[in-house]
């Protein structure tokens, strides 16, 4: 299985881990008269002074930009709240401990700080998304919830916290329930199937419980550590979408310019039942703070034009300890609420482009990512290429820091355009000419459908061939999370033939080496030319570490090779001056050399240029 989860590890939300600490002051019970025993509200938190409303988007289809916090897990000091309100935090996400709020069956109480948080993230201004994940070893034996009683009591106890903090009007129903940090007893052991139905009979029973009395919350479902979509049908099968307002993903594994593509296969999952999509989780724990920045701007840009309801970065303030800081250069805060660089890149997005209205993507190319909000602000990057803006404008780099106006855009680092003055491509925003004609991470194209309803849109489809056969089977969408031990979002793949798969930036052939003897399926990735002229083709390839052997590497066109080579770690592959006609067929064949001892999974990118 691969390591599906970045360096995070467990990040999804450490918050419900370790919500121990002192209850406090037992408080008086009353008798509910429907029989459940519940405590009264306790008097208020007070508050010097009335504090100012969080940020609310900006027109009907502006994205909520909030921030995780650990307000349930960990004692942060609340003055925290306001370098959120500083930057532009539109909401908060955070969860709390059921062990800390019924220590008796039937009897809720909320002294501990691990749910007393609430009433002072509330009193301050910000919608809270309340994340419930979580067991009670009054029930279940403290497992995840499978029984009747045990969901009956579980969705009793979330009714009774909404009843206590009546201005919570989201909700989250288990956290990353695909994965395994987070689930126990029979919902982890028993295997996809039964965890899918366990789900949705507790989705369920918490849905009805809540809509009962609170009809006005909104109840985010799914639960998805990345974008599971082959693990979603089942539910969706069972009428999921039914029971809830909308689906949750956490897009850990996914980059930026692939975010949209794989958002758009969800949805063409839920088809007409299609709900609104909750990014709850997002961040990539980076080996540097301006790449943590890049991709803090770009994944805003994009999840704001595709359309996303909810996004809320991981986390608002550093965790751990200064001499052991938890997720390096992910916070937007420090310890002591000092603002980072991705906090900077954060208060920009949300108070210069979020707030300008609405987010679209721009139809440069396929090659250049360009993000217009309103009339009055862009976020781009792409290809490098020339950058054009003739009307006064203000520029800033990822980091969140105003710099002068750039010459050209590029592929790692985004650049936010701000302008008083509307901002129109093709009139005084423009971009330079390119040489690059195919790329096989901008164009990976998730269009082909087994059942041939859908076939693959742009230049690119993919196949896989098989050695013993001689014979070529044609890959296409899997949902992603089918099996524990697949990519947990989509790729291109077929169903009988897993591990083996094709994704825009990995490519994974197999061998089962039947008997001893090698059976093997080479990835086949297919350009057919809408061009004619010469061409340089450019390629990098890196295979994973423990790989036996690596991969062989094929370049053809029209089925005639023109290069071949084996690759053990790292090439750079070059290939100069081909002559290609409009129709012809380049194929790049990635097969597991002599064994797949280890996985040959290998990174890669394809490039094609027209020769100048």
């Amino acid at each position: 299985m691969r390591n599906l989860r970045p360096a995070f590890g467990i990040l999804g939300l450490l918050l419900l881990g370790g919500c121990g600490g002192g209850s406090g002051a037992e408080e008086d019970v009353a008798a509910d008269p429907t029989g459940v025993v519940v405590v009264p509200a306790p008097a208020p938190t007070p508050t010097p002074t009335p504090a100012p409303a969080a940020p609310t988007p900006v027109g009907p289809n502006t994205m909520v930009l909030g921030a995780a916090t650990a307000f349930g897990q960990q004692a942060w000091d609340f003055s925290i709240l306001q370098t959120a309100r500083s930057i532009g935090v539109m909401a908060v996400r955070d969860g709390v401990a059921w062990t800390e709020i019924e220590k008796t069956p039937g009897v809720y109480q909320f002294t501990s700080p691990g749910s007393k948080w609430m009433e002072t993230v509330i009193n301050n201004g910000f919608p809270v998304t309340l994340l419930f994940d979580d067991t009670n070893p009054l029930y279940d034996g403290g497992k995840t919830p499978h029984t009747d009683q045990g969901r009956a009591a579980y969705a009793k106890y979330i009714v009774a916290t909404l009843d206590r903090f009546p201005k919570i009007k989201t909700i989250e129903i288990g956290n990353e329930y695909n994965a395994f940090n987070f689930v126990s007893g029979p919902v982890r052991d028993e295997g996809y199937g039964a965890r899918q139905r366990y789900y949705f009979e507790t989705l369920k029973t918490v849905y009805r419980a809540v809509k009962a009395s609170h009809p006005d919350v909104k109840i985010l479902g799914g639960a998805g550590m990345a974008i599971p979509v082959g693990y979603f049908k089942p539910l969706f099968g069972m009428g999921a979408l039914d029971y809830m307002d909308g689906i949750v993903v956490h897009p850990y594994t996914t980059d930026p310019e692939q975010l949209a593509k794989q958002l758009g296969v969800l949805r063409a999952a839920m088809g007409a039942a299609a709900k609104p999509i909750h990014v709850t989780e997002f961040a990539q724990e980076l080996d540097s703070i301006p790449d943590t920045a890049n991709y803090l701007v770009k994944s805003i840009a994009v999840m704001a034009s595709a359309g996303v309801a909810e996004a809320d970065w991981y986390a608002l303030r550093q965790q751990g300890g200064p001499s052991n800081i938890w997720y390096k250069n992910v916070a937007l805060a420090s310890f002591a609420g000092d603002l980072l660089p991705p906090g900077q890149a954060f208060k920009v997005m949300s108070q210069q482009v979020l707030a300008k209205g609405a987010g679209r993507r721009i139809a440069v190319d396929d090659f250049t990512y360009a993000y217009q909000f309103g009339q009055n602000a862009m976020v781009v990057w792409g290809e490098p290429r020339s950058l054009s803006v003739k009307v006064p404008a203000r520029f800033y780099n990822a980091q969140g820091l105003e710099i002068a106006a750039p010459a050209a855009i590029e592929q790692r680092s985004p650049i936010i355009i701000v302008s008083d003055q509307p901002l129109a491509y093709g009139q005084n925003v423009s971009f330079g000419d390119i040489r690059l004609v195919a790329d096989s991470y901008d164009q990976f194209d998730f269009t082909n459908s087994l059942s041939g309803e859908t076939r693959f849109e742009g230049p690119w489809s993919y196949f896989s061939y098989a050695v013993r056969r001689q014979a070529y089977d044609m890959a296409y969408t899997q949902g992603g999370g089918e099996i524990s031990s697949s990519d947990w979002m989509p790729y291109i793949g077929i169903d009988w033939l897993r591990p083996f798969n094709i994704n825009a930036n990995t490519v994974g052939p197999v061998d089962y080496n039947t008997g001893g003897s090698p059976d093997a399926y080479k990835a086949v990735l297919r350009y057919t030319s809408p061009h004619e002229g010469r061409f340089d083709i450019q390629a990098v390839w890196d295979v994973v570490e423990t790989s036996d052997d690596g991969i062989d590497l094929q370049v053809q066109v029209n089925a005639q090779t023109v290069f071949a080579t084996t690759v053990a770690r790292h090439y750079d592959m070059n290939l100069k001056n081909l002559s290609i006609k409009q129709g012809d067929i380049v194929s790049v064949v990635v097969g597991p050399n002599k064994n797949a001892i280890g996985t040959d999974t290998t990174k890669y990118r394809i490039k094609i240029y027209r020769t100048s």
